[in-house]
C-alpha cells in the first residue's frame, strides 16, 4: 500500500514539473521551431545557389558545440547555486546537448561507412 501511494505522488511530482516546464520558457535559449525549418528549407530551395556540404555540416557541428557550451554554463550557474538556475533548465539542456552529439556522431559514423563503401567499390 505504502508502495502506491509514493508512486502516485512520485506520479503527481513528475506531472507538477512537466506542467512547470510547458507554463514557462525552460531554457532561454533560441528554440528550433518547426515554421523556422520550414521557411529556411523553403528559402534555401528557392536561392539559386545551393549550400556546401562542407558549409552545412560545419553549422551543424556549431550548433552542436553552442548546445554543449550552453548545458555547461548551466550546471556551472546551478553549481554555484545560481537562483535564476533551477534542475529542470540543467537536465534539459543537458539531454539536448546528449541528444545532438549522438546524433552528429551516428550522421558521422553513416559518412565514414559510405566513404569505405565507396573505397572499395572495384574500378
Amino acid at each position: 500500500m505504502s508502495i502506491d501511494i509514493q508512486m502516485t505522488q512520485l506520479l503527481a511530482d513528475m506531472r507538477s514539473l512537466r506542467a512547470d516546464a510547458m507554463a514557462r520558457d525552460v531554457l532561454p535559449t533560441q528554440e528550433l521551431q518547426f515554421s523556422d525549418v520550414q521557411a529556411n528549407v523553403t528559402k534555401s530551395l528557392q536561392s539559386t545557389q545551393a549550400p556546401s556540404f562542407g558549409d552545412a555540416l560545419t553549422q551543424a557541428i556549431g550548433k552542436v558545440n553552442d548546445l554543449q557550451n550552453q548545458s555547461g554554463e548551466l550546471k556551472l550557474a546551478y553549481e554555484l547555486r545560481d537562483p535564476k538556475v533551477d534542475i529542470t533548465q540543467v537536465m534539459v539542456a543537458s539531454e539536448k546537448a546528449g541528444i545532438a552529439f549522438t546524433a552528429m556522431t551516428q550522421v558521422r559514423n553513416k559518412f565514414v561507412d559510405a566513404y569505405r563503401d565507396i573505397m572499395n567499390m572495384p574500378i
